[in-house]
């Protein structure tokens, strides 16, 4: 069939092609959506200084160090971030970290609500500085209050919950609390969050206890022990048994009378339940110690070549 459309005319777009729009649309708009995520800050009447911004964020402001803190190795043999060669926090360098946080989702909030009034470029760049700032000194006030909670999952060494349970929970509790923590109230950070953690803790104590009263039954790790591997092994062992004695019974391997006789007195029980000696199989056949040890080495080497024979027929 001679196709009539010209060659330079505009030709239907796949459903491919039709699709791709969309797609980039519906992209945008979910961007967009997560862009337009107005924070939740904690307000400081600082904040409404003209000169707030200089003052917390300035060239002139000082830089607080943090060290990284972890609580053990990942590996064995790794040695963590060391957590005590920086000093700890001091009241005015915590008070100024939160306000810095605070005031960084201040600042992106009122972007956010006005965000019709500038240009797209200048507005972005401006909503990702000030994103960029309050995660970078959350994760330092997070990293100068992580040592609290294992200190405070030690308190709850007597009750049931595991101690990496108390600390993944204890972890959430002092995220929590950052967002939540207010400096003009004039309290330590430390005290605050001491208090959301262990309350934490209670509540998972009770729902421990609530857990054990519904299901008083306890998990025992022996009881589901699989018993798969003892039957296998011991399956193994009675063909084994089975198949050596075939190899006897019909002479497969071709020992020799002496040779069949030493094994059958060797490896046959006696009354009292014990082995006969190679003296006395010695006397039996005629022959030495050392000669009888030889008979059962180059015997038993018949027969396992016969038995693998039989394994791989």
């Amino acid at each position: 069939m001679i196709s009539t459309v010209p060659e330079n005319s505009p030709r239907k777009r796949s459903a491919r092609n039709a699709k791709a729009p969309q797609a980039r649309r519906a992209a945008g708009k979910k961007a967009a959506g997560i862009l337009l995520e107005s924070p939740d800050y904690v307000y400081h009447k600082a904040f409404a200084g003209s000169d707030a911004e200089q003052a917390l964020w300035g060239k002139d402001s000082l830089e607080i160090p943090v060290a990284h803190y972890a609580l053990r190795p990942a590996i064995d043999g790794d040695k963590p971030p060391a957590a005590g060669k920086l000093p700890r926090l001091s009241a005015d360098q915590e008070k100024t970290l939160f306000l810095r946080y605070n005031y960084a989702k201040y600042r992106l909030a009122n972007l956010l609500q006005a965000r019709g009034e500038g240009r797209p470029a200048k507005f972005r760049r401006e909503v990702d500085q000030w994103r960029l700032r309050a995660q970078q000194t959350r994760e330092k006030l997070v990293h100068a209050n992580l040592a609290l909670v294992p200190s405070m999952a030690k308190r709850m060494c007597g009750s049931d919950l595991e101690f990496a349970e108390l600390v993944s929970e204890g972890h959430l509790a002092i995220l929590r609390s950052v967002e939540k923590f207010d400096v003009s109230r004039g309290f330590k950070f430390s005290t605050y969050a001491c208090r959301a953690i262990l309350a934490c803790f209670r509540r998972m104590a009770g729902k421990a206890r609530r857990n054990s009263a519904r299901f008083p039954v306890a998990f025992v790790p022996e009881m589901e022990r699989s018993d798969f591997e003892e039957r296998y092994h011991e399956q193994q062992h009675r063909d084994a048994v089975d198949m050596v004695r075939e190899v006897l019974h019909r002479n497969l391997a071709n020992l020799s009378e002496v040779e069949f006789r030493v094994i059958q007195e060797r490896f046959t029980m006696t009354q009292d339940g014990k082995r006969a000696t190679l003296g006395l199989i010695s006397q039996g056949v005629g022959l030495s110690v050392e000669g009888v040890r030889q008979i059962i080495k180059k015997a038993l080497s018949k027969i396992k070549i016969s038995v693998e024979a039989q394994l791989t027929a």
